[in-house]
Formats: C-alpha cells, structure tokens, sequence
C-alpha cells in the first residue's frame, strides 16, 4: 500500500480518493495517518488526508477514533516540526552573530590606515 500511495502523484490524489468504495476510505485512512507520523513525506500525506477528508468527510464522522488518530498524529509532526524550527533559528542566529564578528576589522587592518 505502501507503494501504491508514493507511486500516485499528488496531482492524481483527488481522483483516486474521488474514486475510492467507502469500505475503503477508513482503513486508508488510519494507513495514512501511520505513515503521516514516520514518513519524510509529511506534505504529501497531509494532502491524502485533506482530499480524504474533503470527499469523504461524512463517511469518517462515525469513527471518532480514526479522528481522534489524525488529529495526534498532525499535532505531533506539528510539535517535532516546531521544534526543529526553533533550532534552526536558534543556528542561523548564532551563525550571523559569528559572520558579523568576522565583518570587523582586525586590529591589524586598522594599523594599516
């Protein structure tokens, strides 16, 4: 299944979705929001979500659990991704800091004039 979603371009994922037998949406749907919490492809199964959601939002009130997974498995790629924006500014701050102390002159230069 695995495959099967990662070989589906995101242009063609509203059609499959639009496409897919309601015995269906649920199971890919918890499928999704496993590889939602392990997959790089973050953005990629956030758009799976939302088109699920979107043509099949009705079928997926009743089950509150797979609900329920969504909503954690989003918030908690939102919490890493948070984070690891926090780091990286935190970096590239450091990182400017030190460049602008190399942008002075040493004393050596200073001599010179």
């Amino acid at each position: 299944a695995v495959v099967s979603t990662q070989s589906t371009g995101p242009e063609e994922v509203h059609f499959v979705v639009t496409s897919l037998s309601p015995v269906h949406v649920t199971p890919l749907l918890n499928f999704i929001v496993e590889l939602v919490s392990s997959s790089v492809h973050l953005h990629f199964y956030l758009l799976w979500l939302s088109e699920l959601l979107s043509a099949h939002g009705a079928a997926v009130r009743a089950h509150s659990s797979t609900l329920n997974g969504i909503l954690s498995s989003v918030a908690a790629q939102s919490k890493a991704l948070s984070s690891l924006c926090d780091q990286n500014q935190y970096y590239m701050d450091v990182i400017l800091t030190v460049g602008s102390f190399n942008d002075t002159p040493s004393t050596e230069e200073l001599e010179v004039f």
